[in-house]
């Protein structure tokens, strides 16, 4: 999956049940993060509907524990394991019966800068489409890039000849 067929999931809180970002831009890691928690978890169910694990020392058991729980007042639950690159080899073998059938009510996503294609569970997410790369911005996607953030935070236009705009030319003429 491409980073931007998952913000058209996003848009339409359509989101697989399994999901791993990762790549060399954490920044919109982290983003993509932020929306989907967003279009997943209502407000004020985030205490029943949300866990967060962290990849060095993880506990498998837990974590299986946490994506087998059923959702509270919500249809769906996000179960999210940053740093995912530093899950141990077992892990990885512990979870693969889990990504062959993940539970429909729960999102796992894990988060990382890195994959290890020759492992047997990341050919699964392969497989099933779960993989989201985040590669570096092309020079060509900054412009928009920047335009959109702008219009995140209604910024008005940038003058002509403020040295961003020279930088990257997002200002209206």
């Amino acid at each position: 999956m491409t980073a931007e067929t998952l913000k058209k999931a996003i848009k339409k809180r359509d989101l697989p049940p399994l999901l791993y970002l990762y790549g060399e831009e954490p920044f919109l890691q982290q983003q993509a993060l932020q929306h989907i928690e967003r279009a997943l978890i209502e407000p004020g169910t985030e205490d029943f509907n949300r866990e967060v694990f962290y990849g060095r020392n993880l506990d498998i058991s837990q974590l299986l524990d946490a994506v087998m729980t059923l959702p509270a007042f919500a249809p769906r639950r996000l179960v999210i394991v940053k740093e995912a690159q530093h899950l141990a080899t077992d892990a990885y073998e512990r979870l693969i019966d889990y990504v062959a059938k993940p539970v429909a009510e729960t999102c796992l996503v894990f988060s990382a800068d890195k994959i290890d294609n020759r492992r047997k569970f990341f050919q699964l997410l392969k497989k099933s489409d779960a993989l989201v790369d985040f590669r570096p911005l092309g020079e060509g996607q900054v412009p928009a890039f920047v335009r959109g953030r702008l219009e995140i935070f209604k910024s008005p236009p940038m003058p002509c000849n403020s040295l961003c705009c020279r930088l990257v030319p997002v200002c209206t003429k």
